[in-house]
């Protein structure tokens, strides 16, 4: 059987033509199980919802899956279609270098460093893969590790490193009024900074109130967030406020209680801290209700 496939222009050791390309197709079958149904499925256990669910780790486990199954197909249509003084000079000849040599386009970096292939249907294959490292590689992967990066950075931009300060939670149109009495000289301690904690609606706003007020003398920041979360709270340092100001946001259908929220958010931080001096809170609401 072996020297009629020769003689049609296989190449010798047809065992492993065969193993190497059953084993391409079981792991190409796994691909596509993954990709058309595990990963479409709405998983209840927290790992596998933060695995098969994530566009990160859909993105790596088809890479790698996609990079072993064209691997066994390259070595088999390089076993299978070489004779064995050309498969020798194959930089595909055994799967571990096959492995290898589709590994660093499979980087999206550069070309195959070792090589091509010598048979035109393991160029194919690895052309195919190649494309496909690279479309994977920029939409899912790369995308995704931008996008984490990104809020990492956003993340500590958005905190500040500060103590002593005034803090305003909420924003409303009344804002630029209460930003400017407290940077009057009148009020003495003009280097106490100031912190706004706004949403990030009003980012445009704020910055433009920023501008106006801030100076050598005054440091202004802002953080943007929720002011009823305690992290948001947090990263605006609220817990090292020396005065904090809840004004009733605007942007709310309830801005009571939003303040109320806000209050409660603070409390559960300085009993979490257990400080000995908690910040002064003035607290404006509309309804008489709220006030107690």
């Amino acid at each position: 059987m072996e020297d009629l496939l020769a003689s049609l222009g296989f190449g010798y050791k047809m065992t492993e033509f065969i193993f190497y390309l059953a084993l391409g197709g079981i792991i190409l079958t796994a691909y596509f199980i993954f990709e058309f149904r595990l990963f479409r499925i709405k998983w209840r256990k927290r790992f596998l919802r933060r695995t098969l669910n994530r566009r990160l780790w859909q993105g790596i486990i088809a890479h790698i899956l996609v990079l072993l199954s064209s691997s066994a197909f390259v070595t088999a249509f390089e076993k299978g279609f070489l004779s064995p003084e050309k498969l020798l000079e194959s930089p595909f000849s055994t799967y571990p270098r096959a492995f290898l040599a589709l590994l660093v386009p499979s980087l999206v970096i550069q070309g195959w460093e070792m090589g091509a292939p010598l048979t035109f249907a393991g160029e194919f294959v690895a052309v195919i893969a190649t494309v496909y490292f690279f479309i994977n590689g920029i939409t899912r992967i790369g995308t995704e590790i931008f996008l984490i990066l990104h809020n990492i950075f956003m993340q500590r931009r958005s905190s500040v490193n500060v103590a002593g300060h005034y803090l305003i939670c909420g924003w409303n149109s009344r804002l630029d009024d209460i930003v400017r009495q407290l940077t009057e000289p009148a009020l003495g301690e003009r280097r106490k900074p100031i912190v706004l904690l706004a949403n990030k609606d009003y980012e445009d706003s704020v910055r433009r109130l920023i501008d106006k007020y801030d100076d050598y003398w005054r440091e202004i920041e802002a953080v943007y967030g929720s002011m009823s979360h305690v992290e948001d709270l947090k990263d605006a340092c609220a817990q090292f406020a020396n005065s904090i100001l809840i004004v009733p946001p605007e942007w709310s259908k309830q801005p009571d209680q939003e303040v109320l929220f806000c209050a409660l958010a603070l409390k559960k931080i300085f009993d979490e801290e257990k400080l000995d001096t908690r910040p002064n809170i003035i607290a404006k609401v509309n309804d008489a209700v709220f006030a107690d």
